[in-house]
């Protein structure tokens, strides 16, 4: 793959290692690995709109609560010569890991985002990784730039420029369908994460049941 094509996905800076995430909850981490393993790899259905804030969301806290678990995680799964800043991608991989642990479905999407679209401060990060809830926006990658997940409504974001509303819509996430190396580069790392965490928590001993709308019910897991 030609150099610098995914440059928000890949760095190249050394980053530092954080101790192993602690264990939460009931769910056997093998569980959660089989469950991550059998979900989609891409997505690309256009997120629907939610009305309210995030506030409103019963997901919300369980998604703020395990931000320091999903850093810790993608800092010791990255390859190490990446900077967090640039591990977008071990951020939502990390994120959906932990995420199905709470019960709560969230599935990868890459393509690109705007942060503040149509304002002076808009800020456009090309290629990205985020999550996406049926509710909400995630981005567990602004923890290392902001101090903070960021978590928006879906009324929120703007799947297309042509609907952004500036001082409004507060992210453009444009969703790539049809770029098979990107789809490609982000299978080879999931397929690393994965095989990361069962080497640090044992192999998969239970395979999962498909859910409601491709959500993967591990079992024990946690339900909204």
């Amino acid at each position: 793959m030609p150099p610098g094509q995914h440059r928000h996905l890949a760095g190249n800076a050394a980053g530092q290692p954080c101790r192993r995430p602690p264990r939460r909850g009931r769910t056997p981490w093998p569980a959660i690995i089989a469950a991550a393993a059998a979900v989609p790899l891409w997505v690309v259905s256009p997120p629907a709109g939610s009305a309210g804030t995030p506030d409103a969301d019963p997901a919300v806290g369980r998604i703020i609560a395990v931000a320091a678990d999903v850093e810790q995680t993608a800092a010791r799964t990255r390859p190490m010569s990446w900077p967090l800043r640039r591990a977008c991608l071990y951020y939502a991989l990390a994120g959906q890991y932990l995420l199905a642990r709470q019960g709560i479905e969230a599935r990868p999407r890459l393509g690109a985002v705007v942060y503040d679209p149509g304002t002076p401060a808009a800020h456009r990060i090309s290629p990205h990784a985020w999550l996406e809830t049926p509710t909400l926006f995630v981005d567990y990658a602004t923890l290392p730039r902001r101090g903070r997940v960021t978590v928006l409504t879906l009324d929120q974001v703007a799947a297309d420029a042509g609907d952004v509303i500036p001082g409004r819509t507060r992210v453009l996430a444009v969703a790539e369908s049809g770029n098979p190396s990107l789809r490609a580069y982000f299978a080879v790392h999931r397929a690393r994460f994965l095989r990361l965490m069962m080497q640090l928590h044992g192999p998969v001993s239970a395979r999962p049941s498909a859910g409601r709308a491709g959500m993967i019910s591990a079992p024990g897991a946690a339900r909204r």
